[in-house]
């Protein structure tokens, strides 16, 4: 062949765009990603714009100078799409409320009842979570009855006070003739029975179960795990039935028989958590550690039992609605943490940028791009001083690009569909606070940014048991009031503000040698007789708390309970809205929130692989990524497995809080 006939026979014309068809569908989904996001938020713009906007002021008041250099770059990480929806709380066992009331001498504290743990096999702990009426419009929300008096009010607050600290001192639950008449009932009920520790020892024995959690992998269809345990022995094991006389009553499962009796038990008191809603970033005594770029998942997963936030949106018409919604589910974002108390984390809420078919909370990268870009950076180069200023960054592009720098410009093989992000903080001093909020404020009333009026400023911090933890009510306000006033100016706080106040009862020895392995749980009987106390203090006429009971393990005896005031009562006019107890085994398994196998989508994994290829193909039936889900399953099971083998020698004990 000619050198004219090689040279003719290559491609002429630009390198390509794109490395592989994979790349130019990602990049196509990305485009019109951005552009249905660009449209939503310029509609919703449209609907603020010709609902609020009154016309140019008469003042000619000037708009806030923008940052040169800005270049309106499209955004293409966008999470909203990639997050799962927020789910429902399980629905909990509900108690019917009583109007049995009590007034009998309180339980002794050597009346609580452990539970010996003498194998890796713990109660599981139910989740106790608060199972809210929220969704809906404000038609189906329990409305408040007016303001009682002052002096009522007063008067309340002190009977409350009273009564929380008489609990904390001494728990109301059974009395001694109650419990010695249920043991008597019981022993006329269940003449045979078997203790919770001897029973696991005794299904212990044949070996013959096979160990689910400590394997690694996932069994094979050839492993044939559901035929090497008979039908039999696990009627054995999950129902009590004898095998060799199956005619006979199930054993019947006892937890009293573990009692150990007088056990050396501790009480301490601690703060577990705070929040509530504050009226200015002067709340920050001592400055905030600034996040310039928004969570990739949001830590405020929970209502925190505050009240509902009023927020508004437009529906696909052009409508607007006026609901409220438990505090997580308001678009928000993590602002900062308070200098000198990192644990309260500071929260901004966008009520008016709430949507009706959001499936997170974050904010949309276009809406959280202006309110950066436009208000809040304008804001923080007017009151802070050039030398400061140059270490912050310039624009929304900027902070984002500077987290993204290490997950995405120091690879060089694997490139992650999300890159990971940094979360950079920069220092606030504290003296420009109060005229950033001012500032902020004003301009959300200007043309144009509409959509981030009624903007709210929440605190919180949690899991502070173990700082704040002390023998006394006094040792515990004397330290946690360092830590506080360290922190928090107080002329700022707004009412109500949350203080959830723990005790806790753990078994105690003089020794780590002299302390056996056991677990203090709950008893029903005893949750359900705090329960009548606690409203005995209250006139005779006042709403039953709401009552949910959850038990642990499908123990019938054992428990944890909640309480929730109803909005009419006296308790929660005086400051008492929640009130749990629950069994400190169940951190064990809890993870921050996070608990075992609560993914549904881990279901998946039992379907035959031929069937979910075939859904995936022609219906599109599927979503979810098996290795995603296989990994999401090891994982947990490795948890598990691991705290359950590392909890056997510890103790686990009781704890109350009441908020």
């Amino acid at each position: 062949m000619s050198p004219l006939n090689s040279t003719s026979t290559r491609k002429r014309g630009r390198p390509p765009k794109y490395q592989s068809a994979e790349e130019r569908q990602a990049a196509k989904i990305t485009r019109q990603r951005n552009q249905r996001q660009a449209a939503q938020a310029a509609k919703r713009n449209t609907f603020f714009d010709e609902y609020y906007s009154a016309g140019p002021s008469a003042t000619g008041e000037r708009p806030i100078a923008l940052v040169p250099g800005i270049a309106a770059l499209s955004v293409t990480h966008e999470l909203e799409e990639l997050l799962p929806p927020l789910s429902p709380n399980p629905a909990p066992l509900e108690l019917e409320d009583s109007s049995i009331l009590i007034d009998e001498p309180p339980l002794e504290l050597n009346s609580l009842e452990p539970a010996a743990s003498p194998t890796p096999n713990l109660p599981e702990q139910s989740r106790p979570t608060h199972s809210e009426p929220l969704e809906g419009d404000l038609s189906n929300l329990e409305t408040g009855s007016p303001a009682p008096a002052a002096a009522e009010d007063g008067e309340d607050v002190c009977t409350l006070a009273r009564v929380l600290a008489d609990q904390l001192y001494q728990h109301h639950g059974c009395c001694r003739e109650c419990y010695e008449q249920a043991c008597a009932a019981h022993q006329e009920t269940h003449s045979v029975y078997t203790g919770l520790g001897e029973y696991v020892d005794q299904i212990n024995i044949a070996g013959d179960f096979p160990d689910v959690l400590g394997s690694a992998t996932i069994a094979a269809r050839e492993s044939n795990l559901a035929q090497q345990v008979t039908k039999a022995r696990k009627q054995q094991i999950y129902c009590g039935i004898d095998p060799h006389k199956p005619d006979e009553s199930p054993t019947h499962l006892c937890v009293a028989a573990d009692h150990r009796p007088d056990p050396s038990l501790g009480v301490t008191v601690d703060i577990d958590s705070v929040g509530g809603f504050v009226s200015s970033l002067a709340v920050a005594r001592r400055g905030i550690r600034w996040h310039p770029t928004q969570m990739a998942v949001s830590d405020l997963q929970s209502s925190l039992h505050i009240d509902p936030v009023s927020v508004q949106y437009f529906d696909s018409t052009g409508q607007a609605h006026h609901v409220r919604r438990p505090v997580h589910q308001v678009p928000h974002y993590t602002f900062g943490r308070l200098i000198g108390f990192e644990d309260l984390s500071l929260y901004l809420l966008f009520p008016r940028l709430y949507r009706e078919d959001q499936q997170s909370s974050r904010l949309l990268d276009q809406d959280f791009q202006q309110w950066t870009d436009e208000i809040l950076l304008p804001i923080i180069n007017r009151c802070y001083s050039g030398d400061l200023i140059q270490h912050y960054p310039s624009s929304f592009d900027h902070s984002r690009l500077n987290a993204t720098a290490r997950g995405v410009e120091m690879r060089s093989q694997r490139v992650d569909p999300i890159p990971r992000e940094q979360l950079l903080a920069y220092f606030l001093p504290p003296e420009a606070l109060p005229t950033i909020w001012e500032q902020i404020l004003e301009a959300t009333h200007r043309p144009g940014f509409h959509q981030f009026q009624d903007l709210k400023i929440l605190i919180e911090g949690k899991n502070l048991k173990t700082l704040t933890k002390a023998d006394t009510l006094a040792d515990l306000m004397a330290g946690f009031q360092q830590h506080w006033q360290n922190a928090i100016n107080e002329d700022y706080l707004a009412e109500p503000f949350f203080y959830d106040l723990g005790k806790e009862t753990c078994p105690t020895t003089a020794s780590e040698r002299e302390r056996p392995p056991q677990s203090l749980l709950w008893r029903r009987c005893c949750l359900n007789a705090y329960s009548q106390w606690i409203h005995s203090k209250q006139p005779a006429d006042a709403p039953h708390a709401l009552q949910h009971f959850y038990p642990i393990s499908m123990l019938e005896d054992t428990g944890s309970l909640t309480l929730e005031t109803r909005r009419t009562s006296p308790q929660r006019r005086a400051g008492l809205y929640y009130s749990q107890f629950y069994a400190s085994v169940k951190e064990v398994f809890a993870a921050g929130n996070t608990y075992p196998f609560t993914n549904t989508a881990t279901e998946t994994l039992a379907l035959d692989p031929q069937l979910r290829k075939t859904w995936q193909t022609v219906g599109g039936g599927l979503s979810h990524n098996p290795i995603a889900l296989n990994r999401a399953y090891l994982t947990t099971k490795q948890r598990c497995h691991a705290a359950l083998q590392g909890s056997v020698p510890k103790v686990f004990g009781l704890r109350e809080e009441h908020r």
